[in-house]
């Protein structure tokens, strides 16, 4: 009976200790957040021909039926803020592209200056899902040397 009685104590004096721990508040690290440090002036995209850095940010994130936005910046290959060199009065032209149903999208995109080398883009619409591809382009209704970026998966 003393040897039950100490094996009960240990078991309490244990699952009390199990108890009291689990309730306390852990800090866990954000998965969220990156604590190293970024470059934020790292290419997302390099335009090799012409000596571009580019970084597209959604704003509103690409689906279907849905007027998306995102802001499109221009770095030199250093890093700094950019205007390419092709703009016609710091115009730039972009379009979406369905590679797999082989046609455009339904709206023009309308893309706005911000400031050097930072245009934003509205009316980002992509008319049903799946893969498309942003065209970002010298000229309007030049595709030679677009440069463009694949958007997968938009659902």
């Amino acid at each position: 009976m003393a040897l039950l009685n100490i094996l009960f104590r240990y078991v309490f004096v244990f699952t009390l200790f199990i108890l009291i721990s689990s309730c306390a508040d852990p800090k866990y690290a954000d998965p969220t957040q990156n604590k190293t440090s970024q470059n934020t002036n790292a290419c997302q995209y390099t335009w090799d021909s012409e000596a571009l850095c580019l970084k597209l940010d959604w704003l509103i994130a690409p689906a279907s039926k849905v007027d998306s936005e995102a802001i499109l910046t221009f770095r030199d290959l250093g890093g700094n803020l950019i205007d390419p060199d092709f703009t016609q009065q710091n115009d730039i032209w972009a379009f979406l592209f369905m590679p797999g149903m082989n046609h455009p999208s339904k709206k023009p995109i309308v893309i706005e200056r911000l400031t050097v080398g930072i245009y934003k883009l509205t009316q980002v619409y992509f008319s049903m899902g799946r893969d498309w591809d942003l065209h970002i382009s010298k000229l309007p209704g030049q595709i030679n040397d677009d440069f463009i970026i694949s958007i997968p998966d938009v659902p």
